[in-house]
Order: C-alpha cells, then structure tokens, then sequence
C-alpha cells in the first residue's frame, strides 16, 4: 500500500486495490460457472462482442438440435428476454406467469440448448433467437 506524505494509507490506492480483488474474485467465480456480472451488464457484453449471425446461418441455427426450432414459442419469448437482460420477476410480470414458472422455462431452455446457467442462455439468445438488429 502507499502511504501519503502524512504517513496515512492513500484512500485512492486501497480503494483500487480492494476493487481489483473484487475483480480477480468475479472471474473466478465466472471460471466455475458461478455469475457476479448484473444481467445488465451481460446484455452490454453480449451486443458490443457477439457478431450478428448472417440470415443463411440463422436459419441452419434454428433447424440444428439445440437451435431455435428446439424450443417453443413461450422459451424463444423468455430465452430472448433473458438475453434482454430481463429478470425472472421482470420476465414475469411482462408475460403474465409467476418468476417460479419462469425459472421452471429457463431449467428446460438450459438444457434444451446445453446452457450451463443464465449467462449460457443470454448467449445462445444473441446468437439464435434474436431479431436481426436494425
């Protein structure tokens, strides 16, 4: 840690370097599937590095096991909320179903697309079931 000219800890640097574990703790946590990233946050990650998929490739996307044409209406409706950035609750309350059910949806779309967790359905989201951005 630095000191200041005082002799005291420099706030800013012990600000930093609490920041920095914090960092270096969320990653972890990320490497063994566990999430510490706000869905918020996720949805910004997703747009800025996700390429859009070209139409030819969205439709062999939704005809492949695990593709769009996997799931039904109501899973594409939540998955491509999930990918929103939307949660449970949220995802509930535009729908008209309890956040109980919608976890219950994203248990069958997890495994229907082999998503590990949220993060997983997020992505395969942008990827397959989203509208070409415009």
């Amino acid at each position: 840690m630095r000191h200041s000219p005082d002799g005291t800890v420099d706030q800013t640097a012990a600000l930093a370097a609490r920041t920095a574990q914090r960092g270096a703790g969320a990653v972890r946590a990320a490497v063994v599937g566990d999430a510490l990233i706000s869905p918020q946050i996720t949805v910004r990650l997703l747009r800025r590095l996700a390429p859009e998929p070209a139409p030819r490739e969205r439709a062999r996307a939704a005809q492949a096991p695990g593709g769009v044409g996997a799931l039904t209406a109501r899973e594409r409706e939540i998955a491509g909320r999930v990918g929103d950035g939307a949660t449970n609750a949220e995802i509930g309350a535009a729908l008209f179903i309890s956040p109980g059910t919608v976890k219950n949806h994203l248990a069958t779309i997890q495994r229907k697309v082999g998503a590990r967790n949220r993060v997983g359905v997020a992505a395969w989201a942008w990827e397959h079931a989203r509208p070409p951005v415009r």
